[in-house]
């Protein structure tokens, strides 16, 4: 009798103990494979998470993959392996911190598709289900790929369970910057300030853009002035400092600042 902790395939040597070499006896050594024990919530881990350095941009897919660990540490060998397919007991939720956003990750059972509805055809975990955006999806290697695709900019914090038992990382925190506003950024920026309606002569007239992606957010990272130029026609022509006009004019032009 032996006890293993450690999952993989071992060499197990059987001699005869003849004096004075052993010798060992037919079919050794023999190589029995150990495999994992059941999933432990606690020990469960992540991998190619995106941290707060590694900013994901509103619209924009956020991909990671759960590793299932039994008490042990071992990685689960998965359904490919003959083991039970657990995805759904898998729990992901992600909350921006102001709670301006919840996301909760379904489980796509991969193997019912393919049993009822693709005729056999086992669909791959990056195939995107049509109407399903933040999904939990087995590879089958005791790994499941989680995927969400987040519209609110901030601070958002994941927090994974496998059923009722939290992970011992969990929860983690990850970041979304606003989308670029070359998509559509005009429909959703706007302006504000005295400058829009009156000025006097000869003095400053200042009015504020409010740059904003097209899910609404405010651009306060990844803007840009020179996303923003501003001309005024009238009795008088006024052009932008940035603009290549700059250099063949002697008047005073208007200035974008960066807030």
């Amino acid at each position: 009798v032996y006890v293993a902790t450690l999952s993989g395939i071992y060499d197990l040597y059987v001699d005869l103990s003849v004096d004075p070499i052993p010798v060992e006896i037919s079919g050794s050594p023999f190589a029995p494979r150990i495999m994992s024990a059941s999933t432990s919530g606690p020990d469960c881990t992540v991998e190619l998470f995106r941290t707060e350095e590694q900013p994901t941009m509103a619209g924009a897919r956020a991909e990671f993959r759960i590793v299932a660990r039994d008490r042990f540490g071992n990685q689960r060998e998965g359904r490919d392996s003959g083991q039970a397919a657990e995805g759904d007991r898998f729990m992901v939720t992600v909350e921006q911190m102001q709670h301006a956003a919840q996301i909760e990750l379904v489980y796509y059972d991969r193997y019912a598709v393919a049993a009822s509805e693709t005729g056999g055809i086992l669909r791959e975990c990056t195939y995107e289900p049509p109407g399903i955006e933040h999904l939990i999806c087995d590879t089958g290697t005791g790994k499941y790929l989680a995927r969400y695709q987040p519209t609110v900019a901030g601070i958002y914090k994941v927090s994974l369970l496998y059923q009722s038992d939290e992970f011992r990382i969990s929860p983690l925190r990850t970041k979304v910057n606003p989308a670029t506003l070359r998509n559509n950024g005009h429909i959703n920026s706007w302006a504000f300030g005295e400058g829009l309606y009156e000025g006097i002569s000869r003095k400053p007239a200042t009015f504020t853009i409010q740059a904003r992606d097209r899910f609404n957010n405010n651009a306060t990272a990844g803007a840009s002035t020179e996303m923003f130029t501003v001309f005024i026609t009238g009795k008088e022509y006024i052009y932008d400092c940035a603009s290549d006009e700059a250099s063949s004019y002697n008047r005073e032009c208007t200035r974008v600042d960066d807030l």
